[in-house]
């Protein structure tokens, strides 16, 4: 069997095909009629290619509008909402497990990303052709179509965002990397690199698409959806590490970020078989 963990589902107004071929989960969605899904979030990153139609997409507090040619790419953990406008939109869905994130850029995929890419559409279109018609080969047509789909991705948005941001927040940034289980405050951080406390608010949530509260929470939530997945430590240690107030901080985080709890989302972990 070439395709496993097989979808088929109608929504009041769309339809949703997936499966998983060898590494990469695929998926379909299509939406003839006005419909909006609930904010929720995913345990992989996920590639959403719109192959036609309309739709838009809340992240946080900023709503953008997707149509044919257009990528979001979202990592694991972050939250969306979604709503179509109802004219036949069609979207690709690509979900990459860690092991293929490995061998791949990683600074396009660390915050949700929209991006311009109509030329992408020939290896949308492949994929999709390995989610309705697999066989021996598709497993890895189908990695190589995902890998291909970040490479690209990765060169438009270095190529959009050329300049980057200034040295002195790039400073600001490692130093959240590098303590987000006990950050500094915001007038530390600010003294570290001399500039004021507003100005450093307003120049971060520019450049990196969110407030420093928000880069750090998803800092945490990453890491100890990692540890949740990969180690054996208690969710207690887990929690203590991560720089959660306690056990129950974590497991509501968790649950609100990706909806299910850690428990659940280490079991899952367990019974996953291996990729490689």
């Amino acid at each position: 069997m070439f395709i496993t963990d097989l979808v088929r589902s109608d929504i009041d107004g769309g339809r949703y095909y997936a499966g998983t071929i060898g590494t990469i989960g695929l998926g379909e969605f299509r939406a003839d009629a006005p419909l909006e899904l609930d904010e929720h979030g995913h345990d992989e990153l996920q590639i959403c290619v719109v192959l036609g139609g309309a739709m838009w997409e809340r992240v946080g507090g900023r709503e953008r509008r997707l149509e044919a040619g257009d990528i979001r790419i979202s990592p694991p953990g972050d939250r969306h909402r979604i709503r179509f406008a109802g004219d036949d939109c069609r979207c690709l869905l690509v979900f990459v497990p860690e092991t293929v994130l490995e061998r791949s850029a990683r600074s396009v995929i660390e915050q949700s990303r929209f991006l311009r890419a109509p030329g992408l559409r020939p290896t949308a279109q492949c994929l999709l052709a390995q989610l309705h018609h697999p066989d021996a080969a598709s497993p890895l047509v189908a990695e190589a179509g995902a890998l291909e789909v970040l490479a690209q991705s990765t060169r438009i948005w270095r190529n959009d965002v050329a300049s980057g941001p200034p040295t002195w927040l790039r400073v600001v940034a490692a130093a959240l990397d590098a303590s987000a289980g006990s950050p500094p405050d915001l007038g530390t951080l600010a003294g570290r690199v001399g500039v004021h406390r507003v100005h450093l608010a307003r120049a971060f949530r520019s450049h990196f698409g969110c407030s420093i509260g928000g880069y750090v929470r998803r800092l945490r939530l990453e890491r100890a959806r990692r540890l949740i997945m990969s180690t054996q430590l208690s969710l207690a240690a887990i929690a203590h590490r991560c720089g959660f107030a306690d056990q129950s901080h974590m497991t509501r985080q968790v649950r609100e970020a990706l909806g299910r709890t850690p428990g659940a989302i280490r079991r899952h972990a367990l019974r996953a078989p291996a990729r490689g």
